[in-house]
């Protein structure tokens, strides 16, 4: 992803999408913040879902070769309006666990197929199910397994911060017509692990590295609202261990919260970009971490550069897509990234 300038500075070209339309109907809402980003490569697109704003509730794409965003109109079982849930995408599913109501402010534990192909909802009936919660992530690997891991849980009289891991199998998946039901897909709760679990949290980033066969967690907000662990686990999916890592010289993420992270299987590095610190402060820089040796991981900031600079924000989400170069045989890694806010008051633009 990154370059190297004349200096041999590390370099990443930042720049605003075009896109058409930006006042229609068919255009999420740029007010929102706790929605669903996500990459939809078979059909050339990024997919928004949900969000803080019940007015423009809903399933929205944009077509990258066009520019432009359409909304859909999902048709089966009925979506809550709900913010902060998590999801991923396998063709031609998207998933879709817990998250926050908007209409009564309680934290949501039902998980939720789309069928992309047809635009049709499904409401997922599983033996046992992760407890409610809102403010977690959740990503796949290669086999059909997915995993979610914390998030928020709100109680009676406080929020319970979460650290439990939880994995849905979904090989043999498919979608009995008759009563609309899904077959094939099952919870495995409370997966029981080794090694020095990450404190309870929300709002961190979460990403799966194939070659070492491992979810990388790092930041988000803890109890009390802290932004306070600059830690990175280490999950192995094989040995069920988590690994801590202090990253002890040149730390340059920091403690930080709602940023985004990326990861490009090509070279093994990591990108996180922005969020907020311990401090409150609202961040735009960029750190690369290269995950080439887990035993010594090293960072450095990228500098910016192109006819855009990237605002400061937080709560943004991002997604990544290859593109082919100037050889129609070389693929390009591009991070797209979308929405934010850039204090409590204010949002950026879409």
């Amino acid at each position: 992803m990154s370059k190297k300038d004349e200096e041999g500075k590390p370099t990443i070209e930042i720049t605003k999408f075009p896109i058409k339309d930006l006042s229609s109907p068919n255009c999420p809402s740029n007010d929102s913040e706790g929605f669903l980003f996500l990459e939809v490569p078979d059909i050339n697109s990024l997919l928004y879902l949900g969000g803080s704003s019940t007015e423009n509730f809903g399933l929205y794409l944009f077509n990258i070769i066009n520019s432009s965003w359409s909304k859909s109109e999902l048709k089966g079982d009925i979506l809550p309006l709900m913010q902060y849930f998590a999801g991923w995408y396998d063709p031609p599913y998207l998933f879709i666990h817990g998250g926050k109501s908007l209409q009564d402010n309680k934290s949501l534990k039902e998980t939720y197929l789309i069928d992309i192909s047809s635009m049709t909802t499904h409401k997922i009936f599983t033996i046992e199910e992760p407890s409610s919660r809102y403010g977690h992530s959740a990503v796949k690997n290669n086999d059909k397994q997915a995993y979610i891991f914390g998030g928020c849980n709100i109680g009676k009289k406080n929020e319970r911060y979460l650290n439990d891991l939880h994995k849905m199998e979904y090989k043999n998946i498919s979608v009995i017509t008759e009563n609309s039901n899904i077959n094939g897909a099952s919870w495995i709760v409370n997966i029981q692990t080794k090694g020095e679990k990450p404190p309870g949290r929300k709002g961190y980033s979460m990403q799966y590295i194939e070659w070492i066969n491992s979810l990388i967690i790092y930041g988000g907000e803890l109890k009390d609202n802290k932004i306070n662990d600059d830690s990175i686990y280490l999950f192995n999916i094989d040995e069920k261990e988590y690994t801590k890592i202090n990253i002890k010289e040149n730390n340059l993420i920091g403690f930080r919260a709602y940023n985004t992270m990326h990861y490009n299987d090509t070279d093994n590095k990591i990108y996180i970009i922005g969020g907020v610190d311990n401090n409150k402060e609202v961040l735009n820089d960029i750190v690369e971490i290269d995950m080439n040796n887990k035993e010594d991981i090293k960072m450095q900031k990228i500098e910016a550069t192109g006819n855009e600079l990237l605002n400061k924000r937080y709560g943004h989400k991002g997604c990544n897509i290859f593109f082919n170069g100037d050889n129609e045989n070389e693929l390009l890694y591009h991070v797209f990234i979308f929405g934010g806010k850039k204090n409590e008051n204010e949002y950026h633009d879409n």
